[in-house]
C-alpha cells in the first residue's frame, strides 16, 4: 500500500479493496502459513487503511478486471488484468496485464516493454 502504487491506480480504494480480498481467500487456502499470517498482522499495525478493509472481511476472487492507471513514464492507459491458476502448481498463479489491441493504452505498453529491455530474445549476454 506504498504512495507509488497508490498513485498508480486511478481508483484506489477499488484496487486496494480488491487485493486484500485476495489476500484473504490466500489465508483461507493456506491458514498454517505463519509468514502469510505474519504479513496480515503487520499490515494491520503498520496500515489503518489495511486493517479497515481487512476488518470488512471481503472475499473476492478478482480473475479479472480492468484498471485505469496513471503511469509516470507513460502517462494514462487502460489495462486488463488476469489472474491465471496453474492446476500443477496450486500455490503458484500467473497473472497477466494486456491492453487492447491497437489502442494508446497497447502502444503504452509498447513504450514501456522497450524501455525494460523486454523482448529482446532469450539468448541472454552476448560473450
Amino acid at each position: 500500500m506504498d504512495a507509488h502504487t497508490r498513485a498508480l491506480h486511478r481508483d484506489w480504494p477499488a484496487k486496494a479493496r480488491a487485493v486484500v480480498g485476495n489476500l484473504r481467500i490466500l489465508t483461507a487456502r493456506h491458514p498454517d502459513d505463519a509468514c502469510l499470517a505474519a504479513l496480515v498482522g503487520e499490515l494491520a499495525i503498520h496500515s489503518n487503511e489495511f486493517a479497515s478493509l481487512w476488518a470488512e472481511h471481503t472475499v473476492e476472487p478478482c480473475g479479472r478486471d480492468v484498471y485505469d492507471l496513471a503511469h509516470p513514464v507513460v502517462g494514462d492507459l487502460t489495462v486488463t488484468q488476469q489472474t491465471f491458476r496453474v492446476p500443477q502448481e496450486p500455490r503458484q498463479s500467473l497473472v497477466t496485464f494486456t491492453a487492447e489491441p491497437g489502442s494508446a493504452s497497447s502502444a503504452a505498453l509498447t513504450v514501456l516493454r522497450q524501455a525494460c529491455g523486454i523482448g529482446r530474445g532469450c539468448a541472454g549476454p552476448n560473450p
